[in-house]
């Protein structure tokens, strides 16, 4: 680092599985270039961050509802306000978006530069009317921010995003996650593994696995769907009764199994029907695995057709069957696939470039409030 490091405070409501890991990688990577203070949860596990980060942790529930009524207390407020005044930042990053409740932002941007992480939507929320809640409260986050990052140029033209001046908004990939393979090897176990890995929330096409997975079996006999994450299963649960070629992991996976699992997989499936950015991806590369993807969000920017993987359209059983087969049936295509993927992630998402483009951001953000 430099004579005089950028002091930056990183603020995480969130710590958990992919959540988590983000912020770690994230504020790992800053850390070598800046000096970096880091706002976590009091359950998020210190181990997944560098020891020259300064972690400072409050007390803050995991369930949603139980957060929000923590968060939207005024003692809250009092001690979060007073916590960061006490570290003195150059700049105040919010990292995700769900849990960050606006009058923050509006109370921090009053004396701090502010740079915001937003998604296209609030892709963690199923309920209408909490979505449209969400949607105003990001929509006020992304106001008071003198920066809002997105990690792809589709997300940048969503409705959200798209509202706000063209200076304020910058785009960031998201880093890779070469994190989960310090828990296992990068090799291929073989079979003809199928993986869904990640929470289980509507809008991830799960439906669309499933009919995929009744043509698959026609052709393939000894094919094996695992379908992996926490999440309201009970939508799904009667359309695979008596179908045994479907493993299912209801729960939120660790991640040592998390490396297992994508060990074991042939190819990754995101069957999504809308989404705005994803970490699996990234995770699949990082075993060499490719994936097949829906063309919602960056899913088309992160997976190159024919090359790292196949994009399909979204909400097409036949489609998403058909590329299945299509990798299952020539082991040959599928590993150069496969190692076409994790040679473009270290090459274009390394956490190492990432940091240095968000510290750019983050020095546009404090040169643009010295100008106002």
């Amino acid at each position: 680092m430099g004579s005089n490091p950028l002091k930056v405070l990183i603020i995480a409501f969130m710590a958990h599985g992919a959540a988590g890991q983000y912020t770690a990688q994230l504020a790992n990577a800053l850390s070598e270039i800046s000096e970096t203070t880091v706002i976590i949860p009091d359950y998020a596990n210190p181990q997944y961050f560098n020891k020259n980060i300064k972690l400072l942790t409050l007390s803050i529930p995991l369930g949603l509802a139980a957060a929000t009524l923590k968060t939207l207390n005024p003692s809250f407020s009092k001690l979060l306000l007073g916590v960061v005044a006490d570290e003195k930042p150059d700049v105040v990053h919010v990292v995700v978006e769900y849990r960050f409740w606006f009058p923050y932002a509006f109370l921090l941007h009053r004396k701090y530069p502010m740079v915001k992480a937003m998604p296209a939507r609030s892709s963690m929320i199923a309920n209408t009317l909490a979505a449209l809640i969400q949607y105003v409260n990001n929509s006020l986050l992304a106001k008071f921010a003198d920066k809002v990052i997105v990690h792809s140029a589709k997300v940048k033209g969503c409705r959200l995003i798209s509202k706000l001046p063209d200076y304020k908004v910058e785009i960031v990939p998201h880093g890779e996650f070469a994190f989960f393979a310090q828990s296992g090897e990068v090799v291929e176990k073989g079979g003809r593994t199928i993986l869904f890995f990640g929470r289980i929330v509507p809008y991830k096409g799960i439906e669309y696995l499933i009919q995929a997975g009744k043509i698959i079996e026609k052709q393939i006999a000894d094919v094996s769907i695992t379908i992996a994450g926490e999440g309201d299963w009970t939508n799904y649960e009667k359309q695979i009764v008596g179908d045994n070629h479907f493993i299912v992991h209801n729960r939120f996976i660790p991640d040592n199994e998390v490396a297992q699992l994508f060990q074991k997989a042939s190819l990754v499936v995101l069957p999504y029907t809308y989404g705005s950015q994803t970490g699996v991806v990234s995770i699949a590369a990082t075993f060499k695995k490719p994936a097949i993807v829906t063309d919602v969000g960056n899913f088309a920017e992160i997976v190159e057709h024919g090359r790292t993987g196949l994009v399909i359209p979204p909400r097409d059983a036949n489609a998403l069957a058909e590329a299945i087969i299509k990798l299952l049936a020539d082991d040959k295509l599928r590993q150069q696939m496969g190692n076409n993927a994790y040679n473009l992630v270290k090459e274009r998402f390394s956490w190492d470039g990432i940091a240095k483009r968000t510290l750019e951001v983050y020095e546009k953000a404090i040169k643009r409030r010295r100008t106002l």
